[in-house]
């Protein structure tokens, strides 16, 4: 399993070189129940990325940005070591240096989560959740990947494996994002594939979360996401299928464990 994350240390870091630093957290609320009281204790700012959407009210959904550090300024500690705890394996935490204020970020953010997919269909890009803002990395091309992340300078996520990466872009005071996204069909497929053992995980998790707690959380998705190839080759290609693979074949999958 991955060491946990200390985020004092990491903030305290990054500061110590880049003192005109402004971080955020991007949190997705739905995966850290308590989050807003934390966020509340800790005095810090926040704003929710649906706010003056037609999502507006769906508060325990949705994306939170949180004001967390700045130069010269305490860390609210307590609230970080909370976050490493709860945002692990959650899938719900990205932060992120930005020289813009809490409400500029906000509206900037908030305007790349409607997308545009192939056959002209409306959607919500959860970039919020960082599964899904690693892949964009991969699936957006260069001019689209500049102009989508060129909020911030910085970014950091914590991966399915509970390791944080980073990764830097060039910011633009002047949003570069002046157009809806268009994800062409070949993008859209490469998405809907890589959310694949995610889904099928979270199927394993409502009806078999014995099999899941054999498995160490930081090997989960490698390993499910290998067994689902091993079960497109046996000719299945639904992710109940999947699931069911998986779960008749639960001896065999813990077996691979411990080799």
């Amino acid at each position: 399993m991955a060491a946990p994350i200390n985020f004092r240390v990491v903030i305290a870091d990054y500061l110590a070189c880049h003192a005109d630093a402004h971080l955020y957290f991007l949190l997705d609320h739905s995966g850290l129940p308590g989050l807003i009281r934390k966020v509340d204790s800790a005095r810090l700012r926040w704003a929710s990325l649906f706010a003056d959407t037609r999502e507006s009210t769906a508060l325990a959904v949705a994306p939170i940005l949180v004001d967390v550090a700045v130069s010269n300024k305490p860390l609210p500690g307590l609230f970080l070591d909370w976050l490493a705890e709860h945002g692990a394996y959650s899938s719900t935490v990205t932060m992120l240096d930005s020289p813009l204020a809490l409400d500029v970020l906000q509206r900037r953010l908030a305007t790349r989560l409607d997308i545009k997919l192939s056959e002209n269909m409306a959607a919500m890009l959860r970039f919020f959740d960082p599964r899904i803002l690693a892949q964009l990395r991969t699936t957006l091309t260069e001019q689209q990947a500049a102009s989508f992340f060129s909020v911030a300078a910085y970014w950091w996520y914590i991966d399915r494996a509970g390791v944080l990466r980073e990764f830097d872009v060039e910011f633009t005071p002047v949003d570069r994002f002046a157009a809806q996204l268009v994800l062409t069909q070949e993008q859209e497929f490469a998405m809907v594939d890589a959310a694949e053992a995610d889904q099928v995980l979270s199927l394993l998790n409502d009806f078999v979360p014995d099999l899941l707690e054999k498995i160490d959380a930081s090997t989960r998705y490698e390993l499910i996401a290998r067994k689902i190839s091993d079960a497109k080759k046996s000719g299945l290609n639904s992710i109940h299928d999947f699931m069911i693979y998986l779960a008749e074949g639960d001896d065999e999958l813990i077996s691979e464990i411990h080799v």
